[in-house]
């Protein structure tokens, strides 16, 4: 009977979810290829090849980070699969606040700006007509082109939409790109990509919602909601996707909340003190970033997540439900001791001791609110690279082959690269050997 009972219920929690079953999802040849060139270079460690062996065949989203993959690489991806995992990401001035990702769209049209949008570029932007054209008619609508034709109608297609944009422009206005302007065309942009896509009956939609430690404030989640819902944007998208490419504890268990209570600061603050009773090693209350100290009742992801079905519980998204649902990465998150206190967990760039966390699957802690772990950021691709003028070591031919460098790569002792018998990581996205062989140990 408890059986009957459990497969009834499975089967209801799976009967919409984009990612049942994981096994469909799209695989990267470049993962397994990956993995057999780093495997080539072991001699004598036969564990670390048996688990790198175990990683090769998993689904992971694949980043359409250059409008030149779209006639290329994506279309190939669609041709061979029957459902996939895209992550947006292409709009003007794009990661306004870090330096390891600036994209190729700028809002500044100047010749300079040209393919590479760095930092001197979004700040001396005055206007970004041009540039949001241009993401508009030659990646989203080239998108929606190829997305759109006939042989593909039968192909299911799950997009995660331009990671880091919105979270930037409500914790990081003013700082370094991320200005009105920058905050205002990452609005028009995904309006429209929104929008656009929205109108395709195969396409499922997940908005970038950061992670706990970013955005999990009771005030700054109250902002993040606001923001959203002044947009109209949730009747577009079936909830949010957090942790992308980052490292923050999923949590060993979810800690039971009312996540119907009224939104008051009273509801959040009851929510700390249950994370209070049970913060220890093997609870929902282990916090190994502090964050309780700091008023943050996100002390892990399966928390975030309750709290962001909680702030946006008078929202309608385009679920059956209505309700928001979410994706977390789980990439690279398998070991929250990595990283230990506020100021460690800072750090987001080639973390040194991380681990791969949960293989992707629908089979979730809370499955009514969260459809799947997933591996959004691919194991094994750098985060960043690092300057020669940070580490002499990363020169070549006495030359800097870092072009975007970003000072949270290797100027911290998490950072793989910060000592002297460490690598030199390569440009964000590109795979490293060193950290895929750390994250399997």
């Amino acid at each position: 009977m408890f059986f009957t009972f459990f497969f009834l219920l499975c089967s209801v929690v799976h009967a919409n979810n984009p990612f049942f079953p994981i096994e469909k999802l799209y695989v990267q040849p470049s993962l397994s290829s990956n993995i057999q060139k780093t495997i080539s270079t072991i001699s004598n460690n036969p564990q670390l090849v048996e688990n790198l062996k175990k990683i090769e065949s998993r689904p992971s989203a694949y980043w359409i980070d250059k409008k030149e993959k779209i006639w290329s690489n994506v279309q190939t991806i669609m041709n061979n699969a029957e459902k996939v995992v895209f992550i947006i990401y292409d709009l003007p001035n794009r990661d306004c606040k870090a330096l390891a990702s600036n994209g190729e769209i700028c809002c500044n049209s100047d010749s300079n700006c040209d393919s590479f949008c760095s930092i001197p570029c979004q700040y001396e932007s005055n206007s970004c007509e041009v540039g949001l054209y241009d993401y508009k008619t030659s990646y989203i609508d080239e998108l929606y082109a190829l997305f759109s034709q006939e042989k593909y109608k039968s192909k299911e297609i799950i997009l995660v939409i331009e990671p880091d944009s919105i979270p930037n422009c409500i914790t990081n206005l003013g700082q370094n790109g991320c200005s009105e302007l920058t905050c205002q065309t990452y609005f028009d942009g995904i309006d429209y990509a929104l929008k656009k896509f929205s109108t395709l009956p195969n396409i499922v939609m997940y908005l970038d919602a950061a992670h706990g430690g970013w955005l999990g404030w009771n005030n700054i989640l109250q902002q993040f909601q606001a923001l959203i819902s002044k947009q109209q944007w949730t009747k577009f998208i079936r909830g949010f996707a957090i942790n992308v490419s980052n490292y923050q504890d999923l949590g060993n268990s979810a800690c039971p909340y009312n996540i119907s209570s009224p939104i008051t600061s009273d509801s959040y603050y009851n929510f700390m003190e249950i994370l209070k009773k049970k913060n220890t090693t093997d609870s929902c209350g282990y916090d190994p970033c502090d964050f309780g100290s700091q008023y943050n009742a996100a002390n892990n992801e399966l928390n975030y997540a309750q709290l962001l079905s909680w702030i946006f519980q008078n929202d309608k998204f385009d679920s059956e439900d209505q309700k928001p649902h979410i994706i977390i990465d789980t990439g690279r998150n398998g070991n929250p001791e990595s990283r230990i206190g506020s100021e460690s967990c800072k750090v987001w760039c080639n973390v040194y001791e991380a681990k791969i966390g949960k293989f992707p699957t629908t089979y979730t802690d809370i499955p009514s609110l969260i459809d799947a772990y997933f591996w959004l950021k691919t194991p094994g691709e750098s985060d960043g690279c690092i300057n020669h003028e940070q580490q002499e070591k990363c020169k070549v031919n006495d030359k800097n082959i870092c072009i975007r460098y970003d000072p949270n790569c290797g100027t911290h002792p998490e950072n793989i690269g910060y000592q002297t018998y460490q690598p030199c990581p390569p440009e964000a996205g590109q795979w490293f050997d060193y950290q895929i062989k750390m994250l399997c140990s």
